[in-house]
């Protein structure tokens, strides 16, 4: 895997945002992933976890996740 850094400076990328489907057991779960600079720093993880309607599926609201991340340099 390469390293895409400079591309994402180059594009001036400042936002990646991607929803996850993930099925626990019987639940399927929607997570939101997203990194962000727009709120100062480079690409900030952060991880919400969406809560639907049940009637129409669409969210209602997101909760944030906390969760554990480490970079890795390959």
């Amino acid at each position: 895997m390469r390293h895409r850094g400079s591309e994402v400076i180059k594009l001036c990328i400042d936002e990646i945002e991607v929803k996850v489907h993930r099925r626990a057991g019987t639940v399927i779960e929607t997570l939101r992933l997203s990194l962000s600079s727009l709120g100062g720093g480079f690409l900030k993880p952060k991880m919400l976890r969406e809560i639907p309607d049940p009637v129409t599926g669409y969210p209602l609201r997101r909760r944030s996740s906390k969760f554990r991340y480490r970079l890795y340099h390959i």
